[in-house]
């Protein structure tokens, strides 16, 4: 009987060190984390730009909003770890955004990373966007990484099902021009209500070969009912290209470039 009960607490402390263990273990994971999010930090001097996209006319149909850090120099690039960035801070940067936007019923995307989208902070924050901007049409954009694994594929289509529900559309941005992007991407087109795909992706160096071209992109959106958008335009050669393709969503250099809308006036956005 002794033996018995001696055995017995050997297991349960056995048990309760490993419990303690891993919590020790995903507290330092999570603490590391929290360390390494810079983004989320007040100092990050971030701020949202904004791009025209038109249709073929040339006519302004809508905006994406392009999230810029600056650097030591000065300039504003791209910042690193997007996936680090609270959608509450997001919220905060947008918000000064909004108000100098023109109220036209335009569409305005905004360009989300995966961890975001599955957080519970999403569903507020479609429903915060749409109030804000409204008579615009909200759009929800990812940019796909192929060689990433993406956990929660179900509650993925979930939330963006949800948004949809809430009169906001979902972009896939930068389609490649590899079989692997198209795998990477094929699970999300039920949900899918734009594509938009990138001159830079397409324009082939001698002797190259490219697994999937502009035509099988635009022939994949009319099969799924997707609308396509080409972005990257910088110049005429580009502008024929997509009257070529029957591509009427543009968006590029050749219609302007970012620009910060806290120095602008809604006159001047809609010029």
């Amino acid at each position: 009987m002794l033996r018995e009960l001696t055995t017995f607490l050997l297991w349960v402390t056995l048990v309760l060190v490993l419990i303690a263990g891993g919590t020790i273990a995903i507290f330092f994971y999570q603490s590391r984390r929290r360390s390494r999010n810079y983004l989320a930090k007040n100092e990050s001097e971030l701020r949202y730009f904004i791009q025209q996209q038109v249709d073929s006319h040339g006519e302004i149909t809508g905006y994406e909003c392009l999230l810029r850090q600056e650097d030591e120099s000065g300039h504003w690039r791209l910042p690193m770890h997007m996936e680090t960035l609270p959608l509450q801070r997001v919220i905060f940067l947008l918000d000064g955004v909004f108000v100098n936007l023109p109220k036209v019923p335009y569409t305005l995307a905004i360009n989300l990373e995966y961890e975001q989208i599955i957080s519970p902070e999403f569903d507020y924050f479609v429903r915060w966007a749409q109030s804000r901007i409204a008579p615009m049409k909200l759009v929800i954009e990812l940019t796909v990484n192929p060689d990433a694994r993406y956990r929660q594929h179900r509650r993925f289509l979930r939330q963006v099902a949800a948004a949809r529900a809430y009169g906001a559309e979902f972009a896939i941005d930068n389609v490649g021009n590899r079989q692997v992007d198209l795998k990477a991407i094929e699970w999300m087109l039920p949900q899918t209500d734009l594509i938009k795909a990138s001159m830079r992706q397409f324009r082939k160096e001698d002797g190259q070969w490219l697994d999937l071209n502009l035509q099988f992109w635009r022939r994949l959106a009319e099969d799924h009912q997707i609308d396509l958008m080409l972005i990257g335009v910088e110049d005429d050669q580009d502008v024929e290209l997509a009257k070529l393709l029957n591509i009427t969503h543009l968006q590029g250099y050749r219609y302007g470039r970012p620009v910060d809308v806290s120095e602008q006036t809604e006159d001047k956005l809609e010029q």
